[in-house]
């Protein structure tokens, strides 16, 4: 699972699902990349891989998050067959 379990005391699994509100269908063809931040810190950017979790397809990475307080997450989604790029960013409170 991208490249190994990490071992990292602060290393944290990043798992997205994502879905066609319109459609309200799963959406599995998507490349989604992740930049995740916290104050003070560089921010970090990957891809997330597609994987399987209990029977269905979400898209997931490792972070280090380092210390407690907010952190931001922002997701920018690329569809095929022309739809247009999603971005997505929202606030986590880690503890």
């Amino acid at each position: 699972m991208h490249g190994g379990v990490q071992v990292a005391p602060n290393a944290y699994h990043l798992l997205v699902s994502i879905f066609d509100a319109r459609k309200k269908e799963r959406i599995t063809d998507a490349e989604v990349r992740a930049s995740v931040s916290q104050a003070d810190l560089k921010p970090q950017t990957k891809s997330l891989d597609a994987m399987q979790m209990a029977g269905v397809l979400t898209y997931g990475n490792f972070f280090v998050i380092r210390n407690p307080g907010p952190i931001r997450i922002t997701l920018d989604i690329k569809q095929p067959r022309g739809v247009p790029r999603t971005h997505v960013s929202f606030e986590y409170a880690h503890r």
